[in-house]
């Protein structure tokens, strides 16, 4: 059961991952709050909530700090955060440098722009801000709701290769380009930065000299911390939980994931099946024959989502959750509480 998930003191880390549209952030949230309601301490992250589901937890604005959700009824906690990828890399660089040489790296423009614009720094930053939230030890669980797309598991191979990056031959050699023994093994690095003065202006190649240079112990710091990160990820206090609805294309998705977080060899633990036609009418309900033929139609959609969903999940280890499509908008705490409880193991 989901619930043995979320109570079990051993599950320290929940990562939910699925495609756009099927209600993956309102189920991150929910399972936020049933964990709670569970006694749990909970922190959520999540990438980008819909203002209405920042609205729910009656939070006004999300930002890259914790903030406590009202309204939680039992001994745990529920705090929750938008990371912001520029503010979590101006903090590890503080907490690397110390404050005067942060101060440098900061207001470098080379910095700012990989800051905010490097591919793979969102990815990267989302696995840097768990670890904090690790370190702090305020949680015993963190639930993170993942980007909505197929670069929803890019944070699992993202601090490889920001190292990739960051370690290069290339940065390497604007630390010490007059180095005899960088001349010559590295003609090719040097020839690159002879191309690079040419087509930068030397303020601009002389800000990312600056930068590499000021930065050097933060590309040391950063591959220490991409090894404690992912073996964090990698152990079995990480369950993943894939979110899908039964529609084709959610479900393909939802094998996308699948496959790569179990070639990754990590503990995947749950699919939740969104959305699911409801099939419980009762026929005495039904006063007239367009109301039967509809009810008619909604089963013959239920049994052929349960069929797909049943051949599915046989080819995967994990429990599988349906989840009703008929229950009304997440509207407030208490909605999002209500859902909670309606999340059932049952097939039927």
């Amino acid at each position: 059961m989901i619930e043995n998930l979320l109570k079990d003191p051993h599950t320290e880390v929940i990562i939910v991952c699925g495609t756009g549209g099927v209600g993956k952030t309102t189920l991150s949230a929910t399972l936020s709050i049933r964990a709670a309601e569970l006694g749990r301490k909970v922190c959520l992250i999540t990438i980008d909530p819909a203002e209405r589901l920042a609205d729910a937890m009656g939070i006004d604005e999300l930002s890259n700090t914790p903030k406590r959700v009202q309204g939680i009824k039992t001994s745990g906690s529920l705090d929750a955060l938008m990371l912001d990828a520029k503010s979590t890399f101006d903090s590890l660089i503080t907490s690397t440098l110390g404050d005067e040489a942060a101060s440098k790296v900061l207001a470098n423009n080379f910095y700012r722009n990989i800051s905010s614009s490097l591919a793979g720094t969102q990815e990267y930053m989302a696995m840097e801000k768990l670890a904090q939230l690790r370190e702090v030890g305020t949680w015993d669980l963190i639930v993170v709701d993942t980007p909505p797309s197929r670069s929803a598991l890019d944070f699992l191979s993202a601090p490889e290769r920001m190292n990739r990056f960051l370690g290069s031959r290339l940065l390497r050699a604007l630390i010490s380009p007059a180095n005899p023994v960088t001349r010559i093994f590295n003609v090719g690095v040097n020839a690159i930065i002879g191309l690079l003065s040419k087509i930068l202006s030397s303020s601009v190649l002389a800000e990312l000299k600056d930068f590499v240079i000021l930065a050097a112990d933060v590309f040391d710091t950063f591959q220490d911390r991409s090894k404690t990160m992912y073996e964090a990820i990698a152990n079995n206090r990480t369950a993943f939980v894939v979110v899908t609805t039964a529609q084709s294309d959610a479900m393909a998705e939802a094998a996308f994931f699948t496959k790569q977080i179990e070639k990754d060899g990590l503990r995947l633990s749950h699919f939740l099946i969104n959305r699911i036609s409801r099939a419980d009418m009762p026929i005495e309900d039904l006063p007239n024959q367009e109301l039967l033929r509809a009810y008619r139609a909604e089963h013959t959609k239920y049994l052929a989502q349960i069929a797909s969903i049943r051949e599915f999940s046989l080819h995967h280890a994990a429990d599988v959750v349906l989840i009703s499509e008929a229950l009304g908008e997440v509207a407030d705490i208490e909605s999002l509480r209500v859902l909670a409880h309606q999340i059932s193991p049952n097939w039927a």
